[in-house]
């Protein structure tokens, strides 16, 4: 194992971080950690992209790969703001789930297309700040 100190200037990451929010959704991380493992399975065969459609009381999980079919289910949460769809990462979304922890998360942003952050609920210690998929149309 080797540690080496990394000197320079790193990236302002503050400034990606959103100041407020048009959506703050709340949903148990345990049932939200599941649905994405069962996501995986069918969004690894593409390019690991999900589809979220927020809504208040539900959040749907989607995900298309070919030939292998698709993935959709619809987990309980509650939604602050206006209802909202985007595209993640499957992967990235469940290893930053993994690392903030928690009993329940929230997950918030400006917009589908700008940068979210996902944390524990309660826990200020912690954030991910996760960056969302674009179709080539976009």
């Amino acid at each position: 194992l080797t540690a080496r100190l990394l000197e320079g200037k790193f990236p302002n990451y503050g400034r990606m971080l959103p100041l407020n929010h048009i959506f703050l959704l709340t949903l148990g991380a345990q049932e939200f950690r599941q649905a994405l493992k069962r996501a995986v399975v069918v969004a690894r065969e593409g390019d690991f992209r999900l589809i979220l459609n927020a809504t208040d009381g539900s959040l749907a999980i989607s995900a298309h790969a070919g030939d292998l079919g698709s993935f959709s289910e619809d987990l309980a949460c509650a939604l602050a703001g206006d209802p909202i769809a985007f595209q993640l990462n499957a992967g990235y979304l469940l290893q930053t789930l993994d690392a903030v922890g928690g009993e329940s998360v929230t997950l918030e942003g400006t917009g589908p297309e700008y940068p979210m952050v996902l944390r524990a609920v309660g826990d200020d210690t912690r954030l991910a700040l996760i960056m969302p998929m674009f179709t080539k149309s976009e």
